[in-house]
């Protein structure tokens, strides 16, 4: 949901991250998640990903880059 809503309205990105990071909740909720999906975040799972799907559009990145572009937006 969120990638589409930036793909629909590119220019409120702003106005969308912040009002994902107005609440602290989600960063640690995010970060959480990520930190149960094995050793290492789970960081082997997304590169074994990355090397089927090279454009990085299957949906298991989505939850990723919404998590960086929060903790850009929030650390920015």
């Amino acid at each position: 949901m969120y990638h589409t809503a930036l793909q629909t309205m590119s220019q409120v990105k702003l106005d969308i991250l912040t009002g994902l990071c107005n609440q602290d909740e989600i960063l640690y909720s995010l970060w959480q998640f990520l930190c149960t999906l094995g050793p290492n975040c789970g960081l082997k799972a997304f590169l074994d990903l990355l090397a089927l799907n090279t454009k990085a559009s299957a949906p298991e990145f989505q939850m990723l880059i919404l998590f960086s572009d929060c903790m850009t937006h929030y650390v920015t």
